[in-house]
């Protein structure tokens, strides 16, 4: 049975390029942030440090298994999924900021770090989105679509690290 192809090069683009854009920018709320964080939590430099780095850490690891995935499976599905994932965590920890901020956040550690590693997950979306990018373009055009998908994914954390500060 021959297979058939849904979608076209300029939605795959665009799709994975937003998607990476919005999954990178929910990790950009852990830095400006953390002295929040600390003065509500009071905080060890220690234990700041852990929450500021889990969703980089655990977005770096993911690559690795969510990458290997999409030989398998394609792209779509682990990609799905990751920005699901960053979603729940950038939703919890946002109920947690309006439910608790600041008076109750003194045993609240868990739950923001765990927000944080699932915030993260936005980052994974980096190698499914790449695997996923290169499907949709000859070799000529690959360069000039993975730099897309990649410059403009890559924008979200310095503007959301400039623009968050604003609001809070």
């Amino acid at each position: 049975m021959p297979m058939t192809v849904k979608g076209n090069p300029t939605r795959g683009l665009t799709g994975t390029t937003l998607g990476f854009f919005f999954g990178f920018a929910a990790v950009a709320l852990y830095g400006p942030t953390a002295i929040r964080f600390k003065e509500a939590m009071d905080l060890t430099p220690t234990l700041l440090g852990l929450l500021i780095a889990i969703p980089a850490l655990s977005g770096s690891l993911l690559r690795i298994p969510f990458g290997a995935w999409v030989d398998t499976t394609g792209g779509k599905k682990p990609f799905f999924i990751l920005l699901l994932l960053s979603v729940i965590g950038l939703g919890g920890v946002t109920l947690l900021l309006f439910t608790s901020y600041p008076d109750g956040m003194k045993g609240m550690y868990g739950p923001v770090l765990l927000f944080g590693f699932l915030s993260g997950c936005g980052i994974a979306t980096f190698s499914t989105g790449i695997a996923q990018t290169s499907y949709w373009f000859p070799r000529k055009r690959q360069g000039f679509a993975l730099g897309i998908f990649g410059g403009l994914g890559n924008l979200a954390p310095g503007i959301f690290s400039l623009v968050l500060p604003v609001f809070l």
